[in-house]
């Protein structure tokens, strides 16, 4: 089970971890390759390397949200000789793109972004002040920079980092934290559409409402629902009104931006 996972990782894992069995790669991996499941005598863990600050920002972000009972992975942070791990129990269930792939209807699906929504709304109830952490990537664009940094390069974190900046400018009433990649394949939901719980961390920092909502719309789109149906979701729970037409052009930035990440990715791959 150990025998492709590189001796830098399994040397990590194993200070990290007790009466390790086994450690794989998810079935799905990220752009990073920097997550895996480990099997211990104590039960079944995720294991994430990252950056020190990176690791810092999402342990505060982890604290504030399972404190509002906004389900987020109960994180704990390993330094291994440098060497960053965040680790959690292993959460049960499949992720919305999973199921969604295996057959979820569309009401299930429904039942799924109205649990999201609700939790949605408790993240912008949280007090901004609140979130107090001296990691460079509790903002948006910094996060961005850093995240994209890793898996395009240096290059193209520079060139959407200004990008990603402009996005988020806005009312600072506006300004939340935020998980600001909602995606199918950053949820777990159990068999029902029932949302068990957020994942990468990473993309929870201090953000606009317009932007995260865009993400959130623009995966919506993809399954084949209409937007306005989720907008109109959002304003009964939150009892206030969405920038339709901010988020709209947030829509298009978001295609630019992931077109712009996907040509640099296979450049790179050459």
């Amino acid at each position: 089970m150990t025998d492709k996972i590189p001796d830098f990782y399994k040397q990590s894992i194993y200070h990290a971890f007790s009466g390790v069995i086994g450690i794989r790669y998810p079935d799905m991996r990220g752009a990073q390759n920097n997550v895996f499941f480990v099997k211990t005598n104590d039960g079944d863990y995720a294991a994430k390397f990252t950056a020190r600050d990176m690791a810092i920002k999402n342990s505060a972000a982890a604290r504030l949200m399972s404190a509002r009972g906004i389900p987020v992975p109960e994180t704990r942070i390993c330094n291994c000789g440098g060497t960053w791990i965040e680790r959690y129990p292993l959460i049960p269930g499949k992720t919305l793109h999973e199921q969604v792939r295996i057959g979820m209807s569309d009401e299930q699906i429904r039942r799924a972004y109205e649990d999201i929504l609700t939790h949605f709304v408790a993240m912008e109830n949280i007090p901004v002040e609140r979130f107090v952490t001296d990691a460079k990537s509790r903002k948006f664009h910094d996060m961005a920079y850093e995240s994209v940094k890793i898996t395009n390069g240096t290059g193209m974190a520079a060139a959407l980092r200004p990008l990603a900046y402009l996005a988020n400018c806005g009312r600072s009433r506006n300004t939340a934290l935020l998980h600001s990649d909602i995606t199918p394949k950053n949820v777990i939901v159990d068999e029902n559409g029932r949302l068990v719980s957020f994942l990468d961390l990473d993309s929870v920092t201090l953000c606009n409402r317009s932007y995260a909502f865009a993400v959130m719309a623009d995966k919506w789109q993809e399954l084949g629902f209409n937007p306005a149906e989720l907008y109109d979701k959002y304003e009964i729970m939150a009892e206030k009104p969405l920038n339709r037409g901010r988020i709209n052009t947030m829509l298009n930035a978001v295609h630019f931006m992931k077109t712009m990440m996907f040509h640099t990715s296979k450049l790179r791959g050459k």
